[in-house]
């Protein structure tokens, strides 16, 4: 299998984890021979990440360094149960694509029921096409309620 993306990466602008610059992260897709690099900054829910006028003005930023394809989403942060995220759908609809995840220091886990819950219903939002990180050990989800909300919604 050959490895042509990665569509979940944050630059220094997600305010943790990394000190590597939108440069720095394509030079490094480009050596391990990606055509796309997917650059989901963390949306401004999570402590230190974007704010929204990151989101708002990222469609100005060029889609193309070191011969690979940038593709500018975001990582949401699902905030409660009903699966609301935090960026508005007028910035969402200038992305070419949002990642909705559940992190600990956004929402308290809740229980398989309501964890679970949290994800599939931000699954309905239109401009999510990726749950990030649903392995994640904090959160007790039902897998198979996740993978029937995904097939239902077309959500990676």
């Amino acid at each position: 299998m050959k490895v042509f993306a990665d569509l979940h990466t944050h630059s220094v602008a997600s305010g943790h984890h990394t000190t590597d610059t939108v440069t720095d992260l394509c030079k490094g897709a480009a050596e391990r021979g990606f055509s796309y690099l997917g650059i989901t900054e963390h949306a401004p829910a999570m402590i230190g990440a974007a704010k929204e006028s990151y989101f708002r003005n990222i469609r100005f930023a060029s889609s193309r360094k070191c011969g690979v394809e940038i593709l500018y989403g975001a990582e949401l942060n699902v905030l409660n149960e009903k699966g609301a995220v935090d960026l508005p759908s007028d910035v969402l609809s200038g992305l070419v694509y949002a990642i909705a995840s559940l992190h600990e220091d956004v929402i308290r886990p809740a229980g398989e029921a309501a964890d679970t819950k949290a994800l599939v219903c931000a699954m309905q939002n239109p401009y999510v096409a990726i749950v990030g990180h649903p392995d994640n050990p904090t959160f007790s989800i039902n897998f198979e309620a996740l993978t029937d909300a995904a097939k239902e919604t077309f959500t990676a």
